[in-house]
C-alpha cells in the first residue's frame, strides 16, 4: 500500500508539473505585458526589465531577453543578479559568458546583496516544492509507525532509536 501511495504522490507532482508547464505561456504573455506597462511608467525601471527577459527567456526569445537584461544593467550596474543571468544568455559565447560571471562574483565579494528579484518566486521552483512538500506529508501520513521511527532515529527497530523507550 505505501508503494502504491508513493506511486500516486509522484504521478500527481508530475501532473502539476505538466500543467504549470502548459500555463507558462499565458504567464509569459502576462509578464512581458506587466514589465512593458511598468516601463512605459518608468523606463528606467531594473527590475521590469528583468522580470521581462526572464518572461522571454522562457519563451526562448533569447535576443529580447539580452537587450532588456543590457538595459537593466544600465540602470542597476551594482546588480550581481543581472550579471548572471547575462552569463546565461551568454552561453554560445563563452568568453562573454565567462566576464559576465567574473563580474557578477566580484560585486557578491564586495558586498553587494540587493539582488532584484526572488528566484524562489518563479512558478517552476514553488510547483516543485509544493510537489515535495505534498509527498514529504503523504508518505508521513501513510507510513506505518513503527517505520517513522525509523526514518526519525536511524533505526528499524521500534526501541533501538536514539531515545530508546
Amino acid at each position: 500500500m505505501q508503494v502504491r501511495l508513493i506511486g500516486v504522490a509522484l504521478v500527481a507532482f508530475f501532473f502539476l508539473a505538466y500543467l504549470q508547464l502548459q500555463h507558462a505561456g499565458p504567464q509569459n504573455d502576462r509578464a512581458i505585458e506587466q514589465s512593458t506597462q511598468r516601463l512605459s511608467v518608468d523606463p528606467k525601471d531594473s527590475r521590469a526589465y528583468k522580470m521581462r527577459a526572464e518572461a522571454y527567456l522562457r519563451d526562448g526569445k533569447t535576443e529580447q531577453a539580452r537587450s532588456d537584461l543590457l538595459a537593466a544593467v544600465l540602470y542597476a550596474p551594482s546588480d550581481p543578479d543581472l550579471y548572471y543571468d547575462l552569463a546565461t544568455v551568454e552561453k554560445d559565447n563563452p568568453t562573454a559568458a565567462a566576464q559576465y560571471r567574473e563580474k557578477a562574483q566580484q560585486l557578491r565579494m564586495s558586498g553587494y546583496n540587493g539582488g532584484t528579484t526572488s528566484r524562489l518566486a518563479d512558478p517552476g521552483v514553488m510547483i516543485v516544492f509544493g510537489g515535495f512538500a505534498v509527498l514529504l506529508i503523504l508518505m508521513m501520513f501513510f507510513m506505518p509507525q513503527s517505520n517513522r521511527e525509523a526514518v526519525y532515529f536511524g533505526s528499524s527497530s521500534p526501541s533501538g532509536g536514539i531515545f530508546p523507550d
